[in-house]
């Protein structure tokens, strides 16, 4: 059976028609579900990364709060140390005179030098009219107490 041209040439541009849509539509399909595929994955990949983000997060919270209770017995040890002992009255020596010279009136102690020297006039420190200096068991006590805060805080930060 032979066509007339022009019908021919409408079966050929219906036939070209449908397979330029059936292309399109192929595409459109493959196109649809590739960007479904891309989005489940991404889905995926972020769904593991935040489970590794949390799990990192707890794992340095726990560390936290372990260098935390590390730091409270510290503490507490410190301060258990610090009831234990009170402080005591610490002193210091007023120096009236220069070391190694007596003061007039002060008791003195001959000691006798070594091969070929004579004996020498040591003054005696102990009872020899020193005055007792400013307490600075309060000073003391401040910079014991700041050091040990910082020892503690200086583990804790490590520990983290």
């Amino acid at each position: 059976m032979i066509l007339p041209p022009q019908v021919r040439l409408y079966l050929e541009l219906g036939a070209v028609a449908v397979l330029l849509t059936a292309f399109g539509l192929y595409t459109w399909h493959e196109r649809n579900v590739g960007a479904q595929k891309i989005e489940s994955a991404d889905a995926r990949a972020q769904a593991a990364a935040q489970k590794q983000a949390d799990a990192e997060t707890a794992l340095k919270l726990e560390k936290a709060r372990k260098a935390d209770e590390g730091a409270d017995r510290a503490q507490a040890a410190v301060d258990q140390y610090r009831r234990d002992h009170p402080d005591q009255p610490i002193r210091l020596c007023h120096a009236n005179n220069s070391v190694g010279l007596p003061r007039p009136g002060s008791a003195t102690t001959t000691v006798p030098g070594g091969p070929g020297a004579g004996s020498a006039t040591v003054p005696q420190v102990l009872g020899g009219g020193q005055s007792e200096g400013p307490d600075i068991a309060p000073e003391l006590d401040a910079l014991v107490s700041a050091a040990s805060r910082l020892a503690v805080l200086y583990t804790n930060l490590q520990q983290r």
